[in-house]
């Protein structure tokens, strides 16, 4: 995605019309007013750059007969200095190195937009407003618009698998129009300030033909932050 691709993502946003999804109730503290002051930069809700070498592990789950259950942990490094061959738009991104595994992660966090090249289907994962029921183009296929992000809600505090985080942004990302390339999924993704994506859950969405069954949205795999350590050596 190029600049000029950025841009059309901005414009295109006015013209998005919300489309009937499946709901998903997932447990989490009240809401409280915020301190709006928090919800002003997307770049905010990175993982934070220029503070030296980090390690992040995250706790990986899938669906089993009794739920979610773990499976492995994926462990990173960032050197949150140092940028990579990686580019978006023209300016270099940071990496997360997945130790002993091929697959990274890359990011560039800026004041409006946050970029993210993971797992998701979405690139641009989050932008500017950060208010409850904003909207964006997250990804293209073929120069397409093809899946749209969402603010599903904002958390003053928010406990994440036994964790409290303060000043969290919870973000859906669904197919504009469900094919077989998103094979019925979509992910729900949770950001915290001064943190990063601290979890991500992956949907399987069922929608009924009967108007009076109600659509279901399972969770089918979940990537939570455990570790967020300073590495000295």
């Amino acid at each position: 995605m190029n600049t000029e691709r950025l841009h059309t993502v901005r414009r295109t946003l006015g013209k998005l019309l919300l489309l009937p999804v499946a709901g998903i109730v997932l447990a989490a503290c009240g809401v409280t007013e915020p301190d709006e002051a928090a919800w002003q930069s997307a770049a905010s809700y990175s993982w934070p750059v220029g503070a030296g070498k980090r390690e992040l592990s995250f706790r990986n789950e899938l669906s089993g007969d009794h739920g979610l259950v773990p499976v492995d942990t994926s462990v990173f490094v960032m050197e949150a200095e140092a940028m990579t061959e990686q580019m978006f738009a023209g300016q270099l991104m940071y990496k997360l190195d997945q130790q002993h595994r091929s697959r990274n992660f890359y990011f560039l966090p800026m004041q409006d937009t946050l970029i993210i090249f993971d797992q998701l289907p979405a690139t641009v994962a989050l932008t500017t407003p950060l208010e409850k029921g904003h909207e964006w183009i997250c990804e293209f296929a073929d120069s397409i618009p093809s899946w749209k992000a969402t603010i599903v809600e904002r958390y003053s505090y928010r406990n994440v698998q036994g964790t409290i985080y303060r000043n969290v942004i919870e973000v859906k990302y669904e197919p504009l129009t469900p094919s077989e390339i998103d094979e019925g999924h979509s992910w729900v993704r949770f950001f915290a300030k001064g943190v990063g994506p601290v979890q991500t859950i992956k949907l399987l969405n069922t929608f009924s033909s009967d108007p009076s069954l109600p659509d279901k949205s399972v969770p089918v795999e979940r990537m939570t932050l455990i570790h967020n350590i300073e590495v000295t050596n």
